[in-house]
């Protein structure tokens, strides 16, 4: 896995590049466990929700998705 600048600059949270890499869902519920909601409820440079981001992005794991929805629920049901 490789992480690049462009994630870095363009405004994404560690979640959103954590997601956008296809990251393990133990390593986002590292990041629930340690750190509750709030991180999960950041959007990115573009305005997206971590929860679209999971739903758009090819090849995301459906745990990692139902991780995102149950830590950031308000983003789940506008979405």
């Amino acid at each position: 896995m490789k992480i690049t600048h462009n994630f870095i600059t363009k405004g994404n949270s560690a979640l959103h590049i954590a997601v956008k890499t296809k990251a393990s869902v133990e390593l986002l519920e590292s990041f629930y466990d340690v750190y509750g909601s709030e991180p999960f409820y950041k959007v990115d440079a573009d305005d997206n929700t971590l929860f679209y981001v999971a739903l758009t992005s090819r090849g995301i794991d459906p745990k990692v998705v139902k991780l995102v929805a149950t830590a950031a629920p308000l983003h789940a049901k506008s979405a």
